[in-house]
């Protein structure tokens, strides 16, 4: 915000860029909301999921065991990986408990950390389904804020620092940084 402020100082539309700025809070506020609410029911479906899987696997495969003990044949290969699994799982309940936790913990220090940060914009321009939709996004960004610097009598170099500063995504960034 505060760049795209310098950039309305430097070309004298500081109320246009009040203006963008106002417009870009509004659709990001909507966006953020639209997808708390998208993101809420399957959370929970995965909760479900996950609490119903590990009372299968603690309590009720257990018991399968020994109804297929009794019956005295051999157990095809994939039911047998299952019970054993199962066993494995509900003997170090503990331990494969800490570990469902940890992978979340982990990953969340991961996206704290600064390599962290660049990862999903990494990855956002990588993907096929969204690459292109995030450059264009961040494309227009910046030559709208490049076409109302220029037409507003802003120096190109100066524009160009000022957009820099001011792009979103960090690969952005340091691109309009390599620029002469």
């Amino acid at each position: 915000y505060v760049n795209i402020v310098r950039a309305g100082e430097e070309g004298g539309i500081l109320s246009a860029m009040l203006s963008r700025i106002a417009e870009y809070q509004a659709t990001s506020q909507e966006l953020k909301k639209f997808i708390v609410s998208a993101s809420i029911y399957p959370a929970f479906l995965l909760l479900v999921g996950l609490g119903a899987i590990i009372i299968l696997v603690t309590a009720i495969l257990p018991r399968f065991e020994l109804l297929f003990e009794g019956m005295g044949q051999d157990l095809p290969l994939n039911v047998r990986v299952m019970i054993d699994s199962a066993r494995v799982i509900s003997d170090h309940l503990v331990i494969f408990t800490m570990f469902l936790a940890g992978v979340p913990l982990a990953l969340f220090q991961y996206l704290r950390s600064e390599q962290g940060r660049e990862a999903p914009e990494r990855l956002s321009i990588r993907l096929p389904a969204i690459s292109s939709f995030v450059r264009d996004l961040d494309t227009t960004s910046i030559f709208l804020t490049s076409v109302f610097l220029v037409t507003n009598c802003v120096p190109l170099p100066t524009a160009l620092q000022i957009i820099t500063c001011g792009a979103r995504n960090r690969l952005f960034t340091r691109l309009l940084f390599r620029a002469p």
